[in-house]
């Protein structure tokens, strides 16, 4: 484009209402380079301080503005080649957009789904593990099951040992994640994290609180290439598309308030839980600043099972009583 050609799109753009309608219909990747322009050109310096703007656009994209606790938090910035931290060029709600916009991005490149076994993997996107977090008994011990069992025939007797020792041995609560050495595993450090069975009140706050001692642990280990398999969604019976939401918003907020820059895949052996992580992503992306709403995800399981149970007695009764109506009719 020749400098004439920019010059007269510039002009376009700076008549009333034009980019305004324009920044509505861009995805997120193109906003810097509209955003550059519009901080370089006086006239059109105004877009960067139209509150109201801003505010649709993070509805827009984000459903809503960045969680209050959030905005006080110390976090890295980006750098555009301009100074739009500046609270004379922008406006709060236009910062609060880029924030959101460059943690969504650093979520989607840090977070991935992998489907397969967690014994076997090695690397993601290249880079080497240097840690395997997994769920576990309340006594860490290999329990000859899922994940764990993958993981202790992955680290050989060395682990078997370490978690059998006297002065290791006990019982964890739910929601502990404990670090231990790797032996024969090939990583650092095995985060070991004690999940929630479904039957247990506060069985999705006690998820919540697993996934956040887990990334506790990455992070003061100082591990930076992690995989983690599914919590709880196995054995201990937590619904998938609940245990995956739980998991994937955990971990956003984790991030989003935490100066971790490494990566993490999540694993998922069954199929079922592969693909119901995988909508729950890309639900996360598209309302991004929605908060996860615990007490809420609890009610509604709850109910479900409530109901679940009342069709079960109204079944029973049903067949009972069909059952013995047979037999008075057949003497």
């Amino acid at each position: 484009m020749t400098s004439r050609s920019s010059s007269s799109a510039l002009q376009v753009l700076a008549v009333e209402g034009v980019a305004r309608s324009i920044l509505f219909f861009l995805d997120l990747p193109s906003f810097d380079a509209i955003l550059y322009a519009f901080q370089a050109t006086p006239e059109l310096h105004g877009y960067l301080q139209d509150t109201s703007l801003w505010t649709e656009l993070s509805t827009l994209h984000f459903k809503g503005p960045r969680d209050l606790e959030l905005r006080f938090l110390t976090l890295p910035t980006t750098d555009r080649g301009w100074n739009w931290t500046d609270r004379e060029r922008t406006c709060v709600e236009l910062y609060e957009f880029l924030q959101s916009t460059d943690k969504r991005t650093q979520f989607n490149e840090t977070v991935t789904i992998l489907e397969g076994d967690i014994g076997y993997i090695h690397d993601i996107d290249g880079h080497p593990l240097d840690g395997i977090a997994f769920p576990t008994n309340s006594h860490l011990t290999n329990h000859y099951v899922g994940a764990a069992q993958a993981v202790f025939r992955r680290a050989g007797r060395g682990l078997t040992d370490h978690v059998n020792d006297p002065s290791f041995r006990g019982r964890r609560p739910t929601g502990s994640a404990v670090a231990t050495p790797a032996f024969d595993a090939g990583v650092r450090k095995l985060i070991h994290c004690v999940g929630p069975r479904s039957t247990m009140s506060s069985c999705f706050e006690l998820l919540a609180t697993t996934y956040e001692n887990a990334m506790s642990a990455i992070l003061h280990e100082e591990l930076t290439c992690v995989t983690i398999a599914s919590i709880s969604t196995g054995n201990m019976g937590v619904p998938c598309e609940e245990g995956a939401q739980v998991a994937l918003r955990t971990i956003q907020k984790f991030l989003r308030a935490n100066h971790w820059s490494g990566k993490l895949a999540i694993v998922c052996y069954d199929e079922p839980v592969l693909k119901a992580f995988m909508r729950q992503k890309q639900l996360l992306l598209e309302r991004f600043n929605e908060t996860l709403d615990l007490a809420a995800i609890q009610k509604a399981y709850t109910n479900s099972l409530e109901q679940t149970r009342d069709r079960i007695v109204v079944e029973r009764t049903f067949f009972r009583e069909e059952y013995l109506r047979r037999r008075v009719q057949n003497g």
